[in-house]
C-alpha cells in the first residue's frame, strides 16, 4: 500500500486559506480513519499554533511525526521549536527533515526560515530556491531568497532575485487591476477588487483547490463558468 501523503487536498486547502476551524473539523473526521491519524494530529497542531497554543501544537505535531515522519511535519515542528527557544531541537529536526525534504513550497520555505533564524544562511538558501521553483508567483518566497543571497554577500544574484520579485508584483498589479469596482460599501470594494479575483485565479483555476474542489476536480464546464463569473465582475463597474 502506498504511503499516505502528509496532507489531503482538503487539509492543504484549509491551511492555505487560513481556515483553522475547517482544519479542526477535518482533523476530527480524519481521526476515524487509520490512515488519517497523522494528518489529524498535524492539522490540530497547526490550528493550535495559529491561536498561540504553541506547547499544544508541538505535542500534536510530535505525535504526527511518531506516526508518519514526513518532511513537511518536521519542517513545521522545527519552526515551532524556535518559537520556544529550543534551537538545538530545531536544528536536530532540520537534520532529520533533510533526509526527505518537504515536497511543497511552504515546507521548503519554512525550512529555509528556520535555518535563517539559527544563523545558517548557507543551509537556508537551497530551500528558498526550491520554494521559488515550486511556487514562482509567491512574493514572500522570492523575497526570502533575495534576502539570503544578500546576507551571503552575493549582491548581483540578490539584485536579480529582487528584479524577478518586481516582475511578479507588476504581473499581479496588471492582472488584478483589470477590474475596478466602486460601490458605497468600502468592505465590498476591498473584497472584490483584487482579492476575489486573486482567489478565483490562484485557487480555483490554477491550483484547483476551491472550497468545493478539494478533490482537485478540473472540468471544462466548471472552469468556463468560473471564468465567466470573473468576467461578470467587469460588468458591475
Amino acid at each position: 500500500m502506498a504511503e499516505a501523503p502528509p496532507l489531503s487536498a482538503a487539509g492543504r486547502a484549509a491551511l492555505e486559506r487560513g481556515d483553522f476551524a475547517a482544519a479542526r473539523r477535518l482533523a476530527a473526521a480524519r481521526f476515524a480513519e487509520v490512515s488519517g491519524k497523522a494528518e489529524a494530529h498535524f492539522l490540530l497542531g497547526m490550528a493550535d499554533a495559529e491561536t498561540g497554543r504553541v506547547a499544544n501544537a508541538i505535542a500534536q505535531i510530535e505525535q504526527a511525526i511518531a506516526i508518519a515522519p514526513h518532511g513537511e511535519y518536521r519542517a513545521q515542528l522545527a519552526r515551532l521549536y524556535t518559537l520556544v527557544r529550543r534551537d538545538g531541537d530545531a536544528a536536530a529536526m532540520l537534520r532529520e527533515a533533510e533526509a526527505a525534504p518537504p515536497a511543497d513550497a511552504l515546507g521548503r520555505d519554512t525550512m529555509g526560515c528556520v535555518y535563517a533564524r539559527l544563523g545558517d544562511h548557507d543551509a537556508a538558501l537551497p530551500h528558498f530556491v526550491a520554494a521559488v521553483e515550486l511556487a514562482p508567483g509567491n512574493d514572500r518566497f522570492r523575497y526570502n531568497q533575495a534576502a539570503t543571497l544578500s546576507f551571503l554577500g552575493r549582491t548581483e544574484e540578490a539584485e536579480a532575485a529582487l528584479a524577478e520579485l518586481s516582475a511578479v508584483e507588476a504581473f499581479w498589479d496588471e492582472t488584478l487591476g483589470a477590474v475596478k469596482v466602486s460601490t458605497p460599501d468600502d468592505s465590498f470594494d476591498l473584497l472584490v477588487n483584487r482579492w476575489l479575483l486573486y482567489q478565483d485565479l490562484a485557487c480555483r483555476l490554477w491550483a484547483r483547490s476551491g472550497y468545493y474542489q478539494s478533490s482537485g476536480a478540473y472540468g471544462f464546464r466548471d472552469q468556463l463558468q468560473d471564468a465567466h463569473w470573473a468576467r461578470g465582475r467587469c460588468w458591475c463597474g
